[in-house]
This record gives C-alpha cells, sequence and structure tokens, in this order.
C-alpha cells in the first residue's frame, strides 16, 4: 500500500477518537461545550430559533444542520483528495526524472516562441526548478479542492435558508419551468458521483494548467522574450495613462459631464474620432485582457455543484446543480431539522401542559415566554360538550318537573347523584330523576342525542318534548 492511503487512514482513525473521546467526555458531564455532540449543538440551535419565531422575533436567522446525504460524500471525497494529493508528491519526488520529461514535453510546443532548441537540455539542471512548480502548483490544486468543498456547504446553506424564509433562490425559475420531473428526490442519488467527478477534474486541469504557467515563469528565455518587446509594454502603459487621464480629468469637466451632458458639442465632435483612433490599439488587446481576467474566474466556479450556467432549457442537462439541487429540495420538504424541532417542541409542551388552562401559554425551560395561545378543541367535541350541558341544564330545572312524564317519577332511585337536588320541590312534588348514563355511542344520526338516552333511543323526556312540539295546548297539568 502506497503512503498516500494510510496517512489518510491514520487521519480518519484520529479524527474517530477524537469524536470517541469527546462523546466520552460529555457522556460524564463534561461541561465543556467543545465536547457537545453536533446532532445536540444542532438540535438546540434549532428549538431556539423556534423558541424566538414563536416568540414573534422575525429577524432569527435560521440554522441549517447538514445533512448525512450532504456530508458523506463530501468527507469521501476529500478523504480520495488527500490520497490523490499525497500520492503525487512521493511519487514526484522518487521519479524526478520521468516528471523532468513530461516537463519538456509540455514545454515543447513553445519552442518557436521562446526560441530555443533542445529544450530538455534547457532544463536538464533544472529538475529543482521543476520540482518546486510541481510541488507550488499541487498545494495550489488542494486548496482549490477545498474551497470548492466548501462551495458545497455554503450552497447548502444559502439555498436552504432561502427556502426557509421564502425567499427567491438559485434555481427556483429552473424548478418552476421545468417541473417536479427534472428536480425530483430520485436524481439527489447522483450528487455523490457528480461531486466526486468535479472535484477530480478540477483537481487535474488547474494543476496542469498552474503547473505550466509556472514552468513558463520560471524560464529565463519568457523573460528575454519581455524584455525584447519592452518597447511595446512602454507604448502600451503610455496610451493606458494617457487615456485614463482624459477620461478622468479632462472630458467629464470641460467637455462632457458624467450626466451625459455636452458642454462643448464642437469639441466633442473632434474628440470623438481622435479617441477612437487612440484607443484602437487598447481596444484590439481589450480581447487579451478579457481572457487574462475571465478565464481564472470562470475555470474557478466551473466546477461548482451548487451553480449553474445553463439557462431554464437546457437545466436538465447540467448533472451536477441538478443533484444538488434536488438534495436541499428532498431534505428541506422531507428531513427538515427546523420542522422536527418544532414539532417535538409542541410535542412536549402539550404533553406537560396538558392539564393547565387553555388560556394559559405553555413555559418550558430553555423556551422563552410566549404569547397567549388559545387550546381548539374540534368541531365533534364541541357539540358533545354543548349538548350535555344543554341536557344538565334540562335536567336540573325544577321549573320543568311539571312536564315531565309520569314514567320519569318511578326511576327516582336509578337517579345519578349529579341530578339530585332535594326530594320535594316548592309545591310538594317529588322531582324526578333521569336514569343512570348509558355508554356513549360510536355514531350519531341526525336525530338529537344527549349522552342520557340509552341505545341511540330517546329519552321519556325528550319524547315527551317531541310528543308536546305538535300542540303545546294539552293538560298543563300532566306531568
Amino acid at each position: 500500500m502506497s503512503a498516500g492511503p494510510v496517512v489518510v487512514y491514520w487521519l480518519l482513525y484520529a479524527a474517530l477518537l477524537v469524536c470517541s473521546f469527546a462523546k466520552v467526555a460529555r457522556a460524564f458531564g463534561s461541561p465543556l461545550r467543545i465536547f457537545e455532540p453536533f446532532y445536540e449543538v444542532a438540535s438546540r440551535e434549532c428549538k431556539e430559533h423556534v423558541a424566538a419565531r414563536l416568540a414573534g422575533r422575525a429577524d432569527s436567522i435560521p440554522p441549517v444542520v447538514m445533512p448525512a446525504a450532504l456530508l458523506v460524500p463530501v468527507v469521501g471525497v476529500a478523504a480520495v483528495i488527500s490520497m490523490l494529493v499525497l500520492d503525487l508528491g512521493f511519487v514526484a519526488w522518487q521519479r524526478h526524472n520521468e516528471l523532468r520529461n513530461l516537463a519538456a514535453a509540455m514545454l515543447s510546443p513553445l519552442t518557436p516562441i521562446l526560441q530555443w532548441h533542445h529544450p530538455l537540455e534547457q532544463i536538464d539542471h533544472a529538475v529543482f526548478r521543476v520540482l518546486i512548480c510541481f510541488y507550488v502548483a499541487l498545494a495550489v490544486s488542494a486548496i482549490y479542492v477545498a474551497w470548492l468543498l466548501r462551495t458545497v456547504f455554503r450552497g447548502y446553506q444559502r439555498v436552504f435558508r432561502d427556502l426557509a424564509l421564502a425567499r427567491p433562490y438559485h434555481g427556483c425559475d429552473l424548478v418552476a419551468s421545468s417541473g417536479p420531473s427534472v428536480f425530483h428526490a430520485q436524481w439527489a442519488t447522483y450528487f455523490a458521483g457528480a461531486l466526486l467527478g468535479n472535484v477530480l477534474m478540477g483537481f487535474g486541469l488547474v494543476h496542469i494548467l498552474l503547473w505550466l504557467v509556472l514552468l513558463v515563469l520560471s524560464l529565463p528565455q519568457f523573460w528575454q522574450l519581455q524584455w525584447s518587446i519592452r518597447s511595446w509594454w512602454f507604448l502600451y502603459a503610455l496610451l493606458y495613462i494617457t487615456r485614463k487621464g482624459i477620461f478622468t480629468f479632462v472630458i467629464p469637466r470641460y467637455v462632457v459631464t458624467d450626466s451625459g451632458v455636452v458642454l462643448r458639442r464642437r469639441v466633442w465632435a473632434l474628440l470623438f474620432p481622435t479617441l477612437t483612433i487612440l484607443n484602437l490599439i487598447l481596444g484590439a488587446t481589450s480581447g487579451m485582457i478579457r481572457s487574462l481576467v475571465i478565464f481564472p474566474y470562470l475555470l474557478c466556479h466551473f466546477f461548482r455543484v451548487d451553480v449553474t450556467f445553463l439557462p431554464g432549457e437546457l437545466s436538465d442537462w447540467d448533472w451536477s446543480f441538478q443533484p444538488f439541487l434536488c438534495l436541499v429540495l428532498h431534505t428541506h420538504s422531507r428531513l427538515n431539522p427546523i420542522l422536527l424541532a418544532l414539532v417535538s417542541e409542541l410535542g412536549s409542551v402539550h404533553g406537560a401542559d396538558h392539564v393547565g388552562s387553555a388560556t394559559t401559554p405553555p413555559r418550558r425551560s430553555g423556551m422563552e415566554a410566549q404569547g397567549p395561545v388559545l387550546s381548539s378543541s374540534s368541531l365533534s367535541e364541541s357539540r358533545a360538550r354543548q349538548r350535555w350541558r344543554l341536557a344538565l341544564t334540562l335536567a336540573r330545572n325544577p321549573s320543568l318537573r311539571r312536564l315531565r312524564s309520569p314514567d320519569l317519577a318511578c326511576s327516582v332511585a336509578s337517579a345519578p347523584g349529579c341530578l339530585e337536588r332535594g326530594s320535594h320541590g316548592s309545591d310538594g312534588a317529588v322531582l324526578a330523576s333521569l336514569p343512570p348514563l348509558p355508554p356513549r355511542r360510536l355514531l350519531s344520526s341526525s336525530s338529537f342525542w344527549s349522552p342520557l338516552s340509552a341505545g341511540g333511543a330517546r329519552t321519556p323526556l325528550l319524547r315527551f318534548f317531541g310528543s308536546r312540539e305538535a300542540g303545546l295546548s294539552g293538560d298543563p297539568e300532566r306531568g
């Protein structure tokens, strides 16, 4: 086994030991926050955000917890690149002659420009220079890969936070125009492979280009060539300084203002063709300047998986950005830690304060005081509660005793205690009581039903009310 995998394995093993030690220290009650597990920190931050939003603080920034579907591929890719960097470093040191031949082959197309013969002989005594350029390019490529992996976390954090705050995010127009079939959760399984492929291609391309540039810059022939064309550089610098001075101090003050108002039309008519000829050389070199400025920027951002450069009609061909956005959308809708913390907090608060007053806000340690919370029951519970109170009021009302059916008077002995209000009324009549409470019926009909009815049938009191609805002019002494 080569040295690269061995070193990476030992580093991963050391990281595992550190995590295990932190977990054991936390289990023994260590107060240091450095020993607090990552998932506990994330859970606490999510609960604090939920408490802040329930308290009405809209300025609370939602925390972003990296899921395992994102952490595992990033850590795996970092381990692979670390092995590759260490292996390349050891191989370059052991086989420096092959590395020198490779450098000569890379510089051979530049022979007509640099005007040399036998480029291998030119770098025959510059092996140390070739190794330095190789290692510098290797280190910069490793730093670029680290930055590339960092953009994955930053991109996930940016898109997830925009989704949590209902703000437009990068790619929302593509999702709206392409539909759920393109940005489906199944495409998130491509994320690990897409990340590995982009990182490997970016690492290789940046390393080769940077090594070639450093080799060219380290050659004395390159600087001799620049010295031979120094007059052109002086002319270019003089033209640039002249144009900069005219555009900065002369034209805005005496000819055309910054707002576009022409002060001297004849002078401007003469200056326009003159400046056009003067800027001909500078304009011709603008393509080179643009390439030198934009190409490194595009090269650095080309292998990012959290952005796309394709328009909406070609978004389904970007097989790197599409899996990344699918992963973020899937974790936001299915594995949202803020939503899970909200459900956990509401469930624990409801279980702890279920017996408390309905108008008292739940208070728990670690959560700030919330506004008044009114508990609302379902429609069936409200209807059953109202019917029970109505039946109890009718049963306890002494003014309705003369309207009760005579067969209710025979059930005084079986009356429940909640309905007893003495044995005699003001006129000497015996207060009748209702029969004991029957078991609750599972399904209620459209007719009036109360907990006092037995087997779904109407009570004698209700039957009596139903018989007297047709005519209240009957015998008032009945009862």
